[in-house]
């Protein structure tokens, strides 16, 4: 907790202009107090030789994740209902972190703008991934979106109310 506020960290599983899931991420921060902090993971970086993604920014973005009180994760699913690899990765890693820390709260988006677009067995699998890599967290089930709504926010805002709740606070709004 920073000065009264929840520390709120965004994650998009995409960088891409084309996508709406880094404008849906930045409409679900604006309904939110200030302390927070956005990553957009971009490209796909190479992986070693045993498999594991190559990514600088893995352990910032994992020092963040442990401070934060309340979790917004935007992404896009791809064909098949599978998450972009970075972000696969990073919430993997995340998850086998958080197990020891005090619960997290999450909002979880899957956004469809797979061409062709993705059929209802591919958003099972993606909400089903979503729901498993994040499962240490307490979290709002995932959602659809192909744009802001005010589901969308309602549910960002009530996930804010959720952690200042849990955390005994009230928070400045």
């Amino acid at each position: 907790m920073h000065d009264g506020y929840l520390f709120t960290l965004g994650l998009c599983g995409t960088a891409s202009a084309s996508s709406p899931a880094p404008a849906l991420l930045n409409a679900m921060l604006a309904a939110l107090p200030p302390v927070k902090r956005a990553a957009l993971l971009g490209e796909v970086l190479p992986f070693d030789s045993q498999g594991q993604l190559l990514d600088a920014m893995l352990p910032a973005i994992l020092g963040d994740i442990r401070d934060a009180e309340l979790l917004l994760v935007v992404t896009p699913l791809l064909p098949g209902g599978r998450l972009p690899a970075r972000l696969e990765a990073l919430l993997h890693r995340a998850s086998q972190l958080l197990v020891a820390l005090p619960p997290k709260y999450a909002v979880l988006v899957a956004v469809d703008d797979a061409e062709p677009a993705l059929n209802a067995a591919d958003l099972a699998t993606g909400r089903a991934q979503l729901a498993q890599l994040c499962q240490p967290l307490q979290a709002a089930p995932p959602l659809l979106a192909s744009g802001s709504s005010p589901e969308l926010l309602q549910a960002t805002r009530e996930a804010y109310e959720q952690a200042s709740a849990a955390l005994g606070g009230q928070h400045l709004r």
